[in-house]
Order: structure tokens, then sequence, then C-alpha cells
């Protein structure tokens, strides 16, 4: 028989190893059960646990004024109730499965679309909530306005640039007014690298950032009436052509309008700079992000995170005199046990004796508190809180005794002392507020803090809550509010090494330094700058002051990248300020003053009043499991496969769906796919539970294989043809060989960490053959003349040879079990950080009995701008059986180049290496291959190109394989295993995500060598 190449290595696979998806994979656990409930409102399915009525019939009425609010602007409304999913903090939403994949630090919150689920965790403070709800509403609205209209659908979004969709839930939810933006944009222009629209979708350009000033340009120019009709006409017809069926002029009419406005409103330093320091971190020595800069005590050091090898985003070590890089205090790659860094909001804290650093990171799906000696780096100790589950921005006391955080708990955000010898987290605020960034005062009686708790106390009535500077006193609990500007916010407050308190403040539209006289109470602006001091969020630590020295260190957004900046407080320029507001004229998102419309300011100051949380029209409903579609996909061609089901050669066809309750927690997946005849039909149908720490699954499959083999020549026989007349033809005879495989399956995982899991499966298989002779006449005279054919099922029999491979009826049934980990961070086409490893056992029995065992280790080592990749694998199987299961062949798989089916012939007649040399039930070899990316993303590859990435590859394989020990002194030659070397380079290129090919030239080390040319259709190992 002759198989289809492609087939023949599928069959293989499966009965050789696990797929790919399995095989390794990071995880993810869910750590604790989460009881939800449903609060039901006019608009929305809120499903929520852990919190009291009134709190969530708070987040419920922000959720109906955002409703209110966009349904107005965009004249939408839902036609049912949509689903909304809250957790509780980052650390449980990190554990949702409505978002496929691990979810990032700084993931605040998605939107999925084919069923419109809006989840999202609550907010370390309650402007961040609200601010979120309301984006994500936006991206509900947009779906609705997509999927449902009658002239756009699912194909539509493709028209769509991600900076129009992100900006325009920025600009709904934010206005025209906002700091962060605003310097972004100043950036832009101040280094002349003006954002053209038709090259807005480049990795450089933040969507979120550039698409909200975009959409205020453009209601500056037509009004919010018109966001609608031109987003649909987007959908519709993509950018350009909408400029034209819907604006009326063309597409570089509005881009050029767009940068004029940008240079007129940004160009020049606004508000005026004051002296500033020298930046120590860069893109230079560091990374383009460098943040949460935290200085020791003494002065001598500082710690920041930065994501200077590309991959992960760490905590270094570094003088901050000159920014020179000691060490890296933590490492993602290193440290697999820590699931990830809060690396947005949080910076860490010194010990009063700058020995000891301490920083909070995720663990188990909690906050945990890592303490490092900053010397050796060595973690001392990591605490973790039953009563706070979630917690950021840590400040040690003088006495060394206790950290305070910002923590919340119930969807609560309070202050809260650890004692560090209890290892008790007591609370010290209690109220429906927000209390952040808190600092001990330089004799530890008192803690300085910013709480929105004035604006709170005033009423929900503005949606708007500015941070204000508040003082606790430790010994009575009283909380007092020192001068500042009434009606700003206020953050990151520091004492400096004069007992004074340094605080960054928004009064200008820019995030500048000020301080509060400890003496006198007097405000004095210190610094302000084009950039502002601030981090990737407005409130996340931008600056440090060390307490014993007159030396600070601050975050400033510059030439695209946040760098580190080193100054002492006595060479900046100090001037008194009053409390009276100033000019935010700098927070203004670009508006074209000479349109017609002007855009009204939606600034968050201005939003009109907000609903009661009264809960007179919300009820509550417990939650139960329902399947919904959540995705569907289809397929359909002419050729081999129509999806990753389909077999054979032909016309093809199929359909993937996968149906989920609303939390994800419970998966059902269908797929079905056809290649001509009803025989060639494949299915499968795979449940997932996930409702549990325990995720177990099971999978039924029926997946048909065809093999062809032609007679050679033609042979002439008599046909007889519809009307019963006989005459000699020409046949052309086929054997079409059906092998249908009936499989079953379970698994249930314990995933330790994202990192690390435990597998236990078991399944069972039953092969079956069908045989067809398939006769094709023609006639005798012109054998291109086709007269017709018949086709006649034969008997197929227990046993089947398909190449060299014997194939046996019957049951075949498994038990596993494996020890996984990994570790690693994958590039464009392959791992290149970090580790994996596989420790597995297999027994099987039944039509074969034999145990197999796999030793599976591979290490990244990432050294930019290339990898280096080692790789040791064993497989073998023993038993009685062993050697009666399919044999191995060492260059099948991507093991070794070179050494595959394609090269047998060449390896046979050039090298004298027979088949039976180089496979068997037993494989070792080791591997090492050098990586460098030729083109993609900026500063990953040579050459910035991402939409095409491309690796290149040099390689050093190795290995053999064997049936028995005793194999090595056979008599035979041909059947002694042979050592196999192979040297070469090649090619991965990612072809738009779907496919990773590599084209590679492979020279075996031997005598008289020359090089083979072949292929590989999967990613790198």
């Amino acid at each position: 028989m002759r198989p289809a190449p492609l087939l023949l290595c599928l069959l293989l696979a499966l009965s050789f190893i696990p797929a790919s998806a399995q095989y390794f994979g990071r995880n993810k656990p869910k750590y604790r059960d989460f009881d939800f409930r449903i609060f039901e409102t006019p608009h929305f399915n809120i499903y929520y646990y852990d919190l009291d009525s009134a709190r969530i019939a708070l987040y419920a009425s922000w959720f109906e004024w955002w409703y209110d609010r966009h349904s107005q602007l965009l004249g939408e409304q839902f036609a049912s109730r949509n689903p909304v999913i809250l957790f509780n903090n980052h650390g449980e939403f990190q554990q949702n499965f409505v978002i496929s994949g691990n979810v990032d630090a700084g993931t605040g919150g998605v939107t999925e679309g084919l069923r419109n689920r809006i989840v999202l965790p609550l907010a370390i403070t309650n402007d961040q909530t609200f601010h979120v709800i309301g984006h994500e509403l936006v991206h509900a609205f947009q779906y609705n306005m997509i999927l449902r209209g009658d002239s756009t659908s699912m194909e539509s979004l493709q028209n769509y640039p991600l900076w129009l969709i992100e900006g325009l839930a920025e600009y709904l939810s934010k206005g025209s007014v906002d700091v962060q933006t605003a310097m972004w944009m100043r950036d832009a222009v101040l280094r002349g690298q003006l954002p053209d629209l038709e090259k807005m979708d480049r990795p450089e350009y933040f969507p979120y950032r550039y698409g909200h000033a975009f959409w205020s340009f453009f209601s500056s120019l037509f009004g919010d009436a018109r966001i609608k009709p031109f987003f649909i006409s987007v959908g519709r017809y993509g950018l350009e052509t909408a400029c034209l069926e819907h604006l009326g002029f063309p597409f570089d009419t509005l881009n050029s309008t767009w940068l004029r406005t940008l240079v007129s409103q940004f160009s020049g330093p606004t508000p005026p700079q004051t002296a500033s320091g020298k930046e120590i971190l860069s893109s230079d020595n560091a990374g383009r992000m460098n943040l949460s800069p935290s200085i020791s005590p003494n002065g001598r050091y500082l710690c920041f995170l930065s994501e200077k090898d590309l991959f992960t985003t760490d905590l270094y070590l570094a003088s901050a005199q000159d920014g020179k890089i000691i060490r890296k205090l933590f490492s993602q790659a290193r440290e697999g046990h820590i699931d990830q860094l809060n690396s947005l909001e949080s910076a860490g804290t010194w010990s009063p004796d700058s020995r000891r650093f301490a920083f909070p990171a995720f663990k188990r799906g909690r906050s945990v508190l890592v303490i490092k000696e900053v010397e050796t780096g060595k973690t001392q100790r990591e605490l973790q809180f039953d009563n706070l589950p979630y917690f950021i921005q840590p400040a040690w006391s003088p006495d060394g005794k206790s950290i305070v955080v910002t923590g919340t708990h119930r969807g609560q955000t309070d202050l809260y002392l650890i004692d560090l010898k209890s290892k008790k987290a007591t609370r010290l605020t209690d109220n429906a507020a927000s209390e952040i960034h808190p600092e001990w005062s330089p004799d530890g009686k008192t803690l300085a803090f910013c709480t929105d708790a004035p604006a709170w106390q005033q009423g929900q009535g503005s949606g708007y809550w500015p941070f204000s500077l508040a003082f606790l006193d430790l010994s009575d609990g009283i909380i007092r509010y020192p001068m500042q500007f009434d009606g700003n916010n206020h953050f990151n407050p520091q004492y400096d090494a004069s007992g004074n308190l340094l605080f960054l403040s928004d009064r200008n539209g820019v995030h500048a330094l000020y301080r509060l006289d400890s003496a006198s109470a007097q405000l004095s602006q210190l610094m302000v700058s084009a950039g502002g001091i601030m981090g990737v969020s407005a409130y996340a630590p931008a600056f440090s002051a060390a307490g014993k020295r007159d030396r600070i260190v601050y975050t400033q957004f510059r030439d695209n990248g946040f760098g580190i900046y080193q100054v002492s407080t006595d060479k900046l320029l100090s001037s008194s300020v009053g409390q009276e507001a100033a000019d935010r004229s700098a927070a203004y998102l670009p508006m074209d003053t000479a349109a017609p419309l002007l855009f009204p300011d939606t600034s968050s100051s201005k939003r009109e009043a907000l609903d009661s949380a009264s809960t007179d029209r919300f009820s509550i409903k417990p939650y139960r499991a329902r399947f919904g579609l959540s995705y569907v996909g289809a397929s359909g061609g002419t050729g081999y496969g129509g999806n990753y089901l389909s077999s054979g050669i032909g016309l093809s066809g199929g359909v993937d769906m996968l149906f989920t309750d609303i939390l994800g927690s419970h998966q059902l997946y269908t797929g079905l796919a056809m290649n001509g005849e009803i025989y060639d039909v494949a299915a499968v149908a795979s449940y997932l539970n996930r409702s549990w720490s325990l995720p177990w699954g099971v999978n039924l499959q029926h997946l048909p294989t065809r093999y062809f083999n032609y007679t050679p020549g033609f042979v002439r026989q008599n046909f007889v043809d519809e009307n019963g007349n006989v005459f000699s033809a020409y046949t052309d005879t086929t054997l079409l060989l059906r092998i249908f495989e009936e499989e079953m399956s379970g698994v249930v995982h314990y995933p330790f960490s994202v990192t690390q899991r435990f597998e236990l499966g078991a399944g069972a298989s039953y092969r079956f053959f069908r045989l067809d002779q398939i006769i094709d006449f023609y006639d005798d005279i012109n054998k291109f003349f086709y007269l017709g054919g018949q086709k006649e099922k034969l008997k197929a029999g227990d046993v089947v040879q398909v190449g060299p491979y014997t194939i046996e009826k019957g049951w075949l049934s498994n038990f596993n079990a494996a020890w996984v980990g990994d570790n690693s961070y994958f590039g464009m086409t392959a791992p290149m950080l970090g580790h994996r490893y596989r420790v597995g056992v297999e027994n099987y029995f039944g039509q074969y009995n034999f145990t197999a065992l796999t030793v599976d280790g591979r290490k990244y080592f990432w050294m930019k701008p290339f990898a280096l990749a080692i790789r040791f694998m064993h497989y073998a199987r023993y038993g009685s059986d062993a050697n009666r299961f399919y044999p191995i062949l060492i260059g099948q798989y991507g093991l070794i180049h070179g050494y595959d089916f394609d090269h047998l012939e060449e390896l046979r007649q050039r090298y004298g290496i027979e088949y039976e040399q180089i496979s068997g039930s037993k494989i070792g070899l080791a591997s090492v291959e050098f990586r460098l990316p030729l083109t993609g993303p900026d500063r990953f590859a040579l050459l910035n190109a991402p939409f095409l990435p491309i690796e290149l590859n040099v390689f050093i394989d190795g290995g053999m394989a064997w049936d028995d020990w005793a194999d090595f002194s056979s008599d035979i030659d041909f059947l002694k295993p042979k050592p196999v070397f192979s040297t070469g380079l090649g090619f991965r290129i990612n072809l738009f995500g779907a496919l990773v090919l590599e084209p590679y030239w492979a020279w075996p080390l031997r005598s008289n060598s020359r090089a083979q040319f072949g292929f590989n259709f999967i990613p790198g190992w």
C-alpha cells in the first residue's frame, strides 16, 4: 500500500507520543472554587461571588449607568441581558476560563465576541473599576453593532484596525481630557514620529492611547452623533473607503488634518519644563519599559521592573548613581513557582537597613509577599494571608517589624498592616473608599497615603473620585487631610531625607513633583516635564525618595519608552504654589479648533449624576451551568484535508463547534469532517470539566485513514457495458484500504502551578479495516477514452501491510501518567527562553502488551539577539510486544534532521545505512540548536518585519534507535544499530500564525557527505 505521507505521520505520531498541545504547554490552574450567583438587572446578568448585596448593587448601578450613556450616544440596545462575569481581584481573574490561555497581569478586562461576555476583575480603586466597566461595555456595543447589524457580519471585524476599536472604548469611557493619552501624543510630536493613520496599526503605536486621541479629534470635527455611522461604514468598506462614503472627502484629507492638529496642539513643552535629573536607565542599558523604581534608604541602590530580556518582566538591582545593573533579583523564567509579578501597579519596598527587598507577586492565585536578600538574591521569605487574597504597594516600617500594603478583600480596598513576626495581616481602614500608596513617616507614628474618601463622602454623583493626600495616626486611628489641590489627583507620597512629603499631582495636566513642607505646610512645585512622572498606569508608583540621603529616582515617558532618572532635590527649582486650580489644558486631547462642531468636554469631572445603588430593580438567582455556542468554524475545498480531522484526497469540508457554559468551566467540542464518501467521515467529541481544582476530560473519536495501491501499467480484461455487450478493454486497478480508528480516552490533570502538573489518563481504541478494489476501463484503441468502472469490496483480513509497517485489527488500551514542567517562552517559531521537561510512563495492553517510558528535557538560553536550545530525549518500550508495535524512525517527528522517510533510499545507497539500523522500539538523542530571529518584531529580530517572522536555525543532532541491547552484538551488520549525526541549517517561517514551515539542509556527519533538503511542518522543539 502507498500511504498519503502526512496521514502516515499523523497515525504514527498518535501511536508514539501525545499531541504537542498535551505533551507540553503551560497550565491554567483553578486554585479555589467560586460560588457564583447571578445578579439580574434590566440589561445585564452579572455573575459574581463573595460580595455583599450593597456592593454588588453598586457595581450593577454602574453598569446600568454606562449602558444608558452608551446606548443613547450610539443608538443601540441589547436584545437580551448581556452576561458580565466579575472577579474580586486580579489573582482570581487569572483563573477564569472564558479567556483562552493565560491572563497577563496587565489585562484589565476582556469582552468576548460571539456571546458578548464581559469579564473583568474589580480594580484596586473605584475609579479604575468604573472606567473599565465603561470601556468593556463599549466593546459589547461594538460587537452588538457589527454582528447583529443588517450590513455587517463577523467578516467585517477584519476591516477594523485595533486602534480604532480600542480607541473608541477609551474615548467613550474617558472623554477628551486625559493626562496619560496626552502624554503619549506630546512625546510623539516632540520626537517627530507623527502617527500617520495608515501606519497606526504598527506595534510602535500603542492602540489604546493613539486610538483614544484619534476619536477625540474625530468628534471635534464631526460631533459624537457621527461616531456610529462612521464606525459601521468602516466595517462595511474599510477605513479609506469609509472616508469617501460617509465623510465625503478622501482619507488623505482626514489624515493630513489629523497630523496638523497634533502638531498644533502638542508642539513645544506644555507646561514649561523645569530642571530635571539625568537618565540612568533606558533602552541602551535596560529595557524600553523600566518601571516602579524603588531606591534604598541609604540612596545607594534601586530596584526596578523591566522587560530587558524581552520575554519576561523581571526585577533588577542597579546602582542609584549611574544605573549600572548589578544583578537580576527575580527572574520569571527561573522562579517558575511564582505565577507572575504584579508589574504595572506596584513597586517593592526596602528594609530600613537596605539589605532586604520585598515585593508582591502572584502564587497559586493569591498575592504573595516575596522578601529577597539583596546581596545574594536568595529568597528569604514568602508570605500569604488568609484574610488578604490580593495586595500591592508595600511599605516597610522604619523599625523593620512590619509592612503596610494596599489590599482588597471582597471587593473593598483598604490599608493592611502585616506583622512580619506573627505573619498576620490587620486591616487599618474600613470603608467603601479606596486607600492606596501607603508611606511611613520617618518616626513610624503616621502613615501618609492617597484616598478618594473625600470625593466619595461627597456622594457618588460625578463618577469621578480624585485622590487626596491623607495622614493616618497609628495611635488613635484618626485620619486628617493636609493642604492640597482640591479637585485634582494626588499620588505616590514619599518622605525625603529632610522629613518633607513629596508627592505627584496632575493639577497642571501632567504628573509633576510637589513638596509639602513638614514644618510650614507650604506647597511647592519641584519639577514638571513634558512626559510627566508616570508609569504605564496612572496609579502605579512612579518615583521613590531615599530616606537617609538627598536622592530621588523617577520614571518618565520619553522617546516612546519609560526611562528611570535620578536627581537630588536640592538641584530642583522650587516654586511656591497655592491651592487654587491650575490650567489643565496640557491634558486636552487633539481637537480641531477650526472645526464647525467643537467637542464638548466629557472629562469625568463633567459627568452627569450616577444613579443610586438601590436594589429595587435587581434580583439574585443561583448559577446553573447551561451550554451555549462559543465558537463555530467551517472549512471546505478540494485536496488533502478540510480541517485537522480530515484525511484522504478529494472534496472535503468540515465544521468545528465549541459549546461552553457562561463561565467557560464546562467545554464541549464537536468536530465533523468529510472527504468524498460516507466512509471517510471523521468525527470527534470532547468534554472538558474545569469547574474545580482537578480538571478532567473525555474524548471520543472516529478517524478514517485512506491508503492507495495502483497496479503497474494497464491490463487487458473483458468489459460488460450497461447493455450487456462484452468486449476487450484496458483496465487500471486500484486497491483502496481504509483504516478506521475508534478511540475513547479520559484524562485528569493536577496543576501544581502555571508551570507544573501531574497527568493521569486512560484510553482504549479499536482498529478495523475496509478494502475496496476499484477497476477503471479504457478503450483498447484509445487508452484515454474512459468506458466506465466498477467497485468491489474485498475481504481485508485482520492484518495489513503499509510500507514497512504491519498493522493489526483489534483493541488497544492504555493507562498513562506523567510529570510535566513548562516554563518556556515562545518566540515567533520556537521556544527561546526557559525550560521544558516531561517524565512519563504508559502501559498498553490488549492487541499489544508493553510499557513505554519517556524522559524528555529541553533548555533554552536567550542571549539576545539569538537563543541556544539544548535537548535530550529517551523513549523506550519494554515488554512482550515492544518490538511488534510501530518502530520509531530516528528522523521522524522533527527528531534528527536528514534521517526521515523521504531520505531512506539515499541513506542506503550513499551511506550504507539501512532502515532497520535507524529505527526501533527505543531511541536516545540529543540536539543543540542556534536560533537567530531574522525578521519579526522590533528589538527581537534583526529586521523589523513582524508580519512574516523568519528564524535561522543552525543545528547539530545525534542519536540512535534500537530494539534490544542484544542488537549491538548482532552478527548481521545491517541489523546493528548505528549512531547517526547531522548538522545543517534551516529557516523556520511563521505563516500568519497558522503554520510553521521549516525548509532545511542537513549534512549527515559521515564520509562522502552531501546536503539533503527537507521540510518540517512543526514549530521548533
